[in-house]
């Protein structure tokens, strides 16, 4: 949608807004609470005060709605408004969907039904009887589509179903004026109608004469009550909710002054909005839930509430404004060579491109521009490219900032605070703008096997022991990062974390101690080490995850990924033959297993290779991750041995005769050294 930048509009006399026969008189309790939450001794209101005194609600009325066309009104733009409109085709068709009562919804089109009084069902679930379809119906983002359709063709169709909507919307769903969960009055809908509808409908049909005066009016009384709703009912157990909604507070108290309560809410909202940025995100920029989905709806949320703030001159901190480009600091850095976000927790693969080019303007950040773009605009960031954020615990390697650049994610950070999935220490892999390795998204918050399988630890690469995995950590790091050993050198990157298994409860034993790491060899390959210190007989199982594109194949080396029918990464264990392997690609029953979700509610099968093997004692399982590239040069030597102190000495051996050597110390820490192939070959 194009930015607002509205100006003055031409006079109309109070006389020529004339109200439909009934209409005030049916609402006059509801006109009258209108008037009682406006401040009527604003300057040049006499006339309004004076017919509110009279109880003349039609002269009133009608003096309010000439208030409102005439004042110059607030700024509603923002530089992320083009970034939340789908292209104008796709805005154009779902417009004339709606002109049907057909609706799409987080990937879904269905038809809503109407009640016995013609209106639409508001609180109807959609096909799949899912309480987000009518959370999301009632939250009118679909206006935006019918505006920009209007915008575009003209056809004032889309103007008559925004007013009908809204006046059934308003007379069907009145206030309860208390804390509820309710489709049309949770807080966090009553947020997202102030946020991203409701004031772009009441700005741009401002002077539209098919926009009704009834419909202006109850949308103003309502508003009040969005106010009141947001000051007093708000999401009291904080999250993105209470964020959200108290960021919406203080556009309504922007862009309707004239409630009595208005800078008063506006001072609230303004504080317990910065409050609220800083104890729900850390100091990497991180949002505490660690889920890139609400990470952004946190971060557009937060750059809307400062633009529309700073457009309208009202001041905030500096601390704020630079919270919140920490925030979009993070997004920039996390992004894939494709400009999407990493699929973490309860996430769809969502686009950190377009938003993140957005907000540069707004901070200055053309090392932004340079990571958006693959480096074809603004400023190298500074080397070396892998990135890591202690609070948030997200590891970010990568070998460049191109389209075709190697890119891994390394989750080794606490649970989150919210939507959380059991993704701890689990790795994925881009290689060349195809993923190969992946998380496997989110699909669905409706409880049941599907929803545990995309939020449980089978959809994620992790290892398991005696069929567990391991256990969660603390849901956030309060005073410090949680340990770990993280090192980002100039040829490769090393990080480490710990876990533990549960007890056994059928042995008595236990709990069992468990340390991931991933050493990056920048641009040659991964290593990744499980040690599992642990006695007596048990098995050792590893999941590996793969894109719905992939293809896999077992042989005597290990797994191989192919994307686009070419061999792309190898995946070679320590010991291939000890490994027993079983390819599982979209298994429904017993329990869901090998399935991929890019957007919510679309699931399709993708592989996950499952390998087991037997182990009695303390041990190292190695497991080197090659691009096909580096794996073509030839065989290698891949060995290991124990060291005196308890830890391990790795050898690669190329073909080219040149070696990489890792050292793995009993306390986690690794050394690495690559060693040329003359100097290799003198040392044998």
């Amino acid at each position: 949608m194009a930015c607002l930048l509205l100006g003055t509009q031409p006079s109309h006399a109070a006389d020529t807004i004339a109200f439909e026969p009934g209409f005030i008189e049916r609402e006059e309790a509801r006109i009258a609470r209108l008037f009682a939450q406006l401040d009527l001794n604003r300057p040049g209101w006499a006339d309004i005060h004076e017919a509110v005194e009279d109880k003349k609600w039609d002269r009133a009325g009608a003096l309010l709605l000439k208030h409102y066309r005439d004042r110059n009104p607030p700024s509603l733009e923002s530089s992320l408004d083009p970034q939340d409109s789908p292209p104008i085709a796709i805005a154009i068709s779902r417009a004339e969907a709606v002109l049907e009562d057909t609706f799409t919804i987080q990937g879904v089109t269905a038809r809503q039904p109407r009640t016995a009084k013609r209106g639409l069902d508001w609180r109807h679930r959609g096909p799949r009887d899912d309480k987000e379809w009518a959370w999301l119906l009632n939250r009118h983002r679909y206006f935006r589509e019918l505006l920009d359709a209007y915008r575009e063709t003209g056809r004032i169709e889309f103007v008559d179903a925004i007013d009908a909507h809204l006046r059934d919307w308003i007379v069907s769903n009145p206030y309860p004026g208390r804390l509820t969960f309710s489709e049309p009055w949770r807080a966090l809908e009553a947020a997202r109608r102030m946020l991203d509808s409701w004031p772009y409908v009441w700005e741009t049909l401002r002077d539209e004469p098919r926009f009704s005066p009834e419909t202006r009016l109850l949308m103003l009384a309502s508003i009040a009550d969005h106010g009141d709703a947001l000051r007093h009912y708000a999401s009291f157990w904080g999250g993105n909710h209470l964020l959200t909604e108290k960021a919406a507070l203080a556009v309504v108290a922007v862009v309707w002054p004239e409630f009595r309560k208005s800078e008063a809410w506006l001072d609230y909202a303004i504080r317990r909005t910065e409050k609220e940025i800083f104890d729900q995100t850390y100091p990497d920029g991180a949002y505490k839930e660690l889920t890139n989905h609400y990470q952004r709806v946190v971060a557009v949320n937060a750059q809307r509430f400062l633009d529309i703030l700073a457009h309208n001159n009202v001041p905030v901190s500096e601390g704020l404004r630079a919270r919140v480009e920490q925030m979009w600091n993070y997004s920039a850095y996390v992004m894939r060579p494709d400009g999407t976000g990493p699929l973490n927790s309860a996430s769809d693969l969502e686009y950190n491109r377009g938003f993140v080019k957005a907000v540069k303007r707004f901070y200055d950040r053309e090392d932004w521009v340079y990571i958006a773009l693959n480096g074809n605009a603004g400023i190298l960031p500074a080397d070396p490219p892998t990135r890591y954020f202690p609070w948030a615990g997200h590891a970010v390697m990568r070998d460049g900032w191109s389209a075709s650049a190697q890119w891994a994610f390394f989750d080794i950070g606490p649970h989150g605070t919210g939507h959380q999935h059991d993704d701890r220490l689990h790795l994925s892999i881009t290689l060349g703008g195809q993923d190969l390795l992946t998380d496997s998204g989110r699909y669905t918050y409706q409880p049941g096997p599907w929803r545990t399988y995309f939020t449980g630890p089978e959809s994620h690469n992790l290892l398991f022991h005696n069929g567990r995995a391991p256990e969660p950590p603390p849901l956030e790091a309060r005073e410090r990062p949680l340990p770990v050993i993280a090192e980002v050198n100039e040829s490769h990157d090393y990080f480490s974390a710990d876990a533990r298994f549960p007890s056994d409860p059928a042995t008595g034993s236990g709990p069992v101690h468990y340390r991931r790491g991933v050493l990056y060899r920048r641009g040659e390959f991964w290593l990744v080490s499980d040690y599992v210190r642990h006695f007596g007989p048990a098995s050792i199982t590893v999941l590996w995850n793969f894109h719905p594109k992939v293809r896999v194949t077992h042989d005597e080396r290990g797994l191989l990924a192919h994307a686009n029918g070419h061999p792309r990464l190898r995946i070679v264990p320590l010991e291939p033959s000890r490994w027993n392997a079983e390819l599982i690609r979209g298994r429904e029953k017993p329990h869901p297993m090998g399935w991929y979700s890019a957007d919510f509610n679309i699931r399709e099968p993708a592989y996950t290779a499952r390998l087991e093997t037997e182990s009695r004692r303390p041990e190292r399982f190695l497991w080197l991750l090659l691009p096909v590239d580096r794996s073509d040069q030839g065989p290698i030597d891949f060995t290991r041995e124990a060291t005196p102190d308890g830890g391990d000495r790795v050898r690669l051996r190329w073909s080219d005769r040149s070696e990489d050597r890792i050292r793995f110390a009993p306390d986690g820490t690794a050394t690495f050294q690559h060693i040329p192939a003359p100097e290799a070959a003198m040392e044998r």
